[in-house]
C-alpha cells in the first residue's frame, strides 16, 4: 500500500489512455492527481492493478475516470482476493468462510502486517471477528488515527494534563493496558503467521 503503487497501477496508464478534464490548468491537474493516490492508497498494489483493468474496460468515455470508479473497483477486488462471501450459482448468498478464516488470511497479508507495524491490530482483529466488518470494508487509516488518539489520551491522563476523578483514571488508565496487551499479543499473532 503506497502512493507509488497507485502512481503505477492507476494514474500511469490512465494518463496514457485518458485526457484530463477539459480546461483544466495543469497545476490543477497535478492537485486532482493527489486527490487520486489521497483516496487509493490504502490498497493492496494487487488490487489496484485489478481496478485498473475493470474500469479500463468498462469506463466509457475519454476524460479521467472519477476517483470513486477506482475505488469501488478496488473494494470488489479486495473482496474478491480475501474470499469474502459470494454468491452460489442459485444466486443464494453463501458464506464461504467464517470471521475466523477471514482473520486467518488478513493476518497472514500486507494488511495485517501493516496493522502490526501501525499498532491498531488488535482493532484489526476485533473489527473482523467480532464486528463481522469485511475487510474491504474497514478503513485502516481510521484505526491508526483512533490508535494515536487512544496513546494521546492515555499520555495526557498519566501526566494529569487530563483532569480525571481518581477512581475514573485508574480505570482509563486499567483500560488502556488492557489494550495494549492485546495489541501486543495480536501483533505476535501476525508476526508468528507471517513466518
Amino acid at each position: 500500500m503506497s502512493a507509488q503503487d497507485v502512481q503505477t497501477e492507476i494514474l500511469e496508464p490512465m494518463q496514457r489512455l485518458f485526457l484530463p478534464p477539459r480546461n483544466m490548468e495543469e497545476g490543477h491537474q497535478q492537485s486532482a492527481l493527489r486527490e487520486y493516490v489521497n483516496a487509493l492508497q490504502n490498497f493492496e498494489a494487487e488490487d489496484l492493478k485489478s481496478a485498473w483493468q475493470a474500469v479500463r474496460d468498462t469506463h466509457t468515455s475519454r476524460g479521467w475516470p472519477v476517483p470513486a470508479a477506482f475505488i469501488m473497483a478496488a473494494k470488489q477486488a479486495r473482496k474478491d482476493r480475501l474470499g469474502v462471501p459470494q454468491k452460489r450459482q442459485d444466486g443464494v448468498s453463501q458464506e464461504i468462510t467464517t470471521a475466523w478464516d477471514i482473520w486467518q488470511k488478513v493476518r497472514a497479508s500486507k494488511m495485517g502486517r501493516d496493522a502490526a507495524d501501525g499498532g491498531y491490530a488488535w482493532s484489526l482483529k476485533c473489527k473482523i471477528l467480532y464486528d463481522k466488518v469485511s475487510p474491504a470494508e474497514i478503513d485502516t487509516r481510521e484505526l491508526l488515527a483512533a490508535h494515536n488518539r487512544a496513546q494521546e489520551l492515555a499520555a495526557r491522563i498519566e501526566s494529569g494534563s487530563f483532569k480525571m476523578r481518581g477512581d475514573v483514571r485508574d480505570t482509563a488508565l486499567s483500560m488502556y493496558r488492557h489494550l495494549i496487551v492485546k495489541e501486543a499479543e495480536t501483533q505476535q499473532e501476525i508476526l508468528r503467521g507471517a513466518a
